[in-house]
């Protein structure tokens, strides 16, 4: 026990001091909730002992400069009477006399102590051996402690990062008094120790080492930066896994194995192929031996019939004749009639296509004969619907004139004129009255022209139009009907003059 207690008091001096730079920096996110019900049970108990006035901070941090920051939140500041005193006897003493809540508190902080050494022991055998926690957790992972015992981030452990920038700030400001090292005691701690007092410190030392190696595996909460980056590469793990399928897949897949009757279908089909290829190579191997054997045809004459010389066609036959069996006349003859292929090959090729080239002639013949009755038909349709279309304009055009002159409407606007064109569109301007229009509207063949223009020009005359129509249409439409109403006369009077020529 004597050996327990000495070791929660090093502990909770060892963080203690590491508190006043820890404290000053931020406040914990979110603390543990037995954090919260001990600190408010703290509070009401124990508010007037903290009205005592406190010792001074070590002198070593006083000018110590400020340590990195956590994470990228910036740190909330803390008031200084929370900040914990640096005496840790003093302090001991006084809570002694009152509650035993401080005690709670430092066996919490030599349980969560012990908890850092056993992840420590585990990544690191080589500092199992080590019975100072203090002295393995600030060797290699420097965690401030803040008053409630959470760390700085709120997390279990620092990112190495860090915890390197911390231990490298810890051990350039932060020193310790020569009689806080593991291997000593506190001052006025020397108490006579009997033989079964030393044994039972010893089987407790023991019992402890032996809980630290049996500690179950912390699990570590990661930290926002590190949960981002392991979400980054399971994601860009499950992509080169994703490509490499992609890669390897072919896009024309064959039948499924499971599938018997496809796989023995393929098979023979392979075999056929294989029958295929030896057969072409048998033919080949023949097709040559035959070749060679008959490069030249010869008959002989006892075989050749009653005549003296043989009969042979036009197709090259006597050319294939082997010379050797030849007589002289018969020598001379092949001869000639090479002579003859080589200097009118040209000629002979050309007799040989006369044939194709006529059919092949009479095929473009047919062809362009066929376009052009298509075309034919094409503008005849083309021409008959143009018709239709001017007969139904003609159609409309009368019905409109006389819907006009028997029941004049009032307000007329230019585009509700009867104009002599076959208007494309519902509205007409001006422009669209040309004489290609209007002559085009005007002239069939079942009407003449002469009257057909007589009677236009009086429907359009001047006097008339003005004493009939124009003061039905509409004030501000009276000037363009009235230049629509002077281009068709002087289009009707072009088209008379040019009838009379």
């Amino acid at each position: 026990m004597v050996f327990g207690l000495t070791l929660v008091r090093k502990l909770s001096s060892t963080t203690l001091l590491a508190i006043p730079s820890a404290t000053a920096e931020s406040e914990p996110t979110e603390p543990p909730t037995k954090a919260k019900a001990k600190k408010r049970k703290r509070d009401d108990v124990a508010e007037e002992p903290s009205q005592a006035k406190k010792p001074p901070a070590d002198a070593s941090n006083e000018k110590a400069p400020p340590p990195p920051p956590f994470n990228k939140t910036p740190p909330n500041q803390v008031d200084e009477e929370e900040v914990q005193p640096t005496t840790i006897r003093g302090r001991l003493e006084r809570h002694a006399d009152t509650n035993g809540i401080r005690h709670e508190q430092l066996e919490d902080i030599y349980h969560v102590l012990a908890g850092m050494q056993k992840n420590l022991c585990e990544r690191q055998p080589e500092f199992s051996r080590h019975v100072s926690v203090r002295f393995a957790v600030e060797q290699f992972l420097i965690v401030p402690m803040k008053k409630d015992r959470t760390l700085v981030d709120g997390t279990g452990f620092l990112p190495h990062a860090a915890a390197r920038e911390w231990r490298e700030w810890h051990e350039k400001n932060i020193t310790y008094p020569e009689f806080l090292h593991p291997t000593n005691k506190l001052p006025g701690e020397e108490i006579e120790e009997t033989g079964a007092e030393k044994e039972e410190a010893e089987s407790e030392s023991k019992a402890f080492d032996q809980s630290l190696v049996c500690m179950p595996k912390l699990h570590l909460k990661r930290t926002p930066e590190e949960q981002a980056a392991h979400r980054e590469r399971k994601r860009q793990k499950k992509q080169q896994k994703r490509r490499e399928a992609t890669a390897d897949d072919d896009n024309d897949d064959g039948p499924s194995y499971n599938d018997i009757d496809a796989i023995q279908a393929e098979l023979e089909e392979q075999r056929f192929r294989e029958r295929m290829s030896m057969a072409f190579a048998d033919d080949e191997r023949l097709d040559s031996l035959e070749a060679q054997f008959n490069e030249f045809v010869h008959v002989p004459k006892r075989w050749g019939g009653d005549s003296a010389r043989p009969v042979y066609d036009d197709d090259g036959d006597f050319m294939k004749l082997d010379p050797r069996y030849m007589d002289d006349e018969e020598y001379a003859e092949w001869i000639r009639a090479g002579m003859y292929r080589n200097t009118k090959k040209h000629g002979v090729a050309r007799q040989r296509k006369l044939p194709w080239r006529a059919q092949e002639k009479a095929a473009k013949e047919e062809s362009r004969r066929l376009e052009r009755q298509a075309e034919e038909q094409r503008q005849q349709r083309r021409r008959n619907r143009d018709i239709r279309r001017r007969e139904l304009a003609r159609q409309e055009y009368e019905s409109r004139w006389k819907e006009l002159l028997s029941l004049p409407p009032a307000n007329l606007h230019f585009d509700d004129i009867p104009w002599p064109i076959a208007a494309p569109r519902l509205s007409v301007t001006v422009e669209d009255l040309t004489l290609e229009a209007v002559s085009l509207f005007l002239f069939s063949e079942e009407t003449t022209k002469k009257d057909k223009l007589r009677e236009t020009y009086l429907r359009f005359h001047p006097d008339k139009f003005e004493s009939r129509l124009m003061k039905l249409v509409k004030s501000g439409e009276q000037e363009k009907v009235r230049l629509g109403m002077g281009q068709v006369v002087r289009i009707l009077n072009d088209l008379m003059k040019q009838g009379d020529g």
